[in-house]
């Protein structure tokens, strides 16, 4: 089954007043990267979540994005080192003893001395959050997979149509090598009767066995046309496929690239740009395929 790395899903949870979002992303990768952007309470939980994202997807760079309303178990609280107050009021009472200063302390001397009172932020665990971040998180990855599996779909239509062009194409290279040799075999008795008057038929029939031995493709042919069903095959199998599809389409281009380096004729080379240029398509879409 053929499935996208590109997908996109996204759920929304209520977490009593709050909201608490998710978005998923997944674009193309080479192996499976899982990356979380999460609020400090639900950190926690970053295991238990990567486990679901791993029973739904395979391969692909996949970025989750939680976001919320509200504290979601944040709470400031102001601490005072009351002993430091006791220390600058023993101090200061020194000082008015010298008699060299007519100042006064106040309230806010000692509130806003950042060493004195301090605002704490602390975040607690919230078991209805965690709940709601779970139950988000699996219907995201539900509608991730499922575009997923939609643009796999799209992938596979396209990849068949670019196949049946080449086993197409195929088929005209192997109906055409034999007149290949046989227009070279008319060329070359036409120049040998231009530079002889009688033409030596044993050496007519050496030259052309040389040249069909040396332009002979069959053997790439028939390798081509077993990649191309491997091809077809594996895209049948499940799970993820990607990897194979890409070691077949680096021998099919391995093959073309023999064929096209032993041709000798313009109609033949045409065939194999034709086969080049869809090939060079598959191998497009077959990285974006897990």
């Amino acid at each position: 089954m053929v499935t996208s790395m590109t997908g996109y899903g996204s759920a929304e949870e209520a977490v009593g007043e709050e909201r608490l979002n998710i978005e998923m992303k997944s674009v193309n990768h080479r192996f499976l990267e899982i990356q979380f952007q999460l609020p400090a309470a639900l950190r926690a939980r970053e295991e238990e979540a990567r486990k679901i994202v791993n029973d739904k997807v395979a391969r692909g760079k996949v970025e989750i994005i939680v976001t919320h309303t509200g504290g979601l178990g944040r709470k400031k609280s102001v601490r005072t080192d009351w002993d430091l107050v006791q220390q600058y009021l023993q101090e200061a009472r020194h000082f008015q003893h010298l008699d060299a200063f007519d100042g006064k302390l106040s309230l806010s001397d000692f509130l806003l001395d950042p060493n004195i009172v301090s605002i704490h932020e602390e975040t607690t665990e919230n078991d209805e959050a965690a709940r709601a971040f779970m139950r988000a998180l699996e219907t995201a990855s539900r509608r991730l997979t499922e575009m997923r599996s939609e643009e796999g779909q799209l992938l596979l239509e396209d990849v068949n149509s670019r196949l049946q062009h080449i086993s197409q194409s195929l088929e005209a290279l192997h109906e055409h090598i034999p007149r290949v040799q046989k227009r070279y075999q008319e060329r070359l008795e036409k120049r040998m009767k231009a530079l002889a008057e009688n033409v030596d038929e044993e050496r007519l029939l050496t030259e052309v066995a040389a040249f069909a031995e040396k332009s002979d493709v069959t053997e790439e042919l028939v390798r081509l046309k077993s990649h191309v069903k491997q091809f077809r095959e594996t895209l049948a199998d499940t799970g993820p496929i990607g990897r194979k599809l890409d070691f077949i389409t680096q021998e099919m281009s391995r093959e073309v690239n023999t064929i096209g380096a032993k041709g000798n004729d313009q109609e033949l080379s045409k065939l194999v740009i034709e086969i080049k240029s869809a090939l060079e398509k598959v191998k497009e879409q077959v990285q974006n395929i897990e």
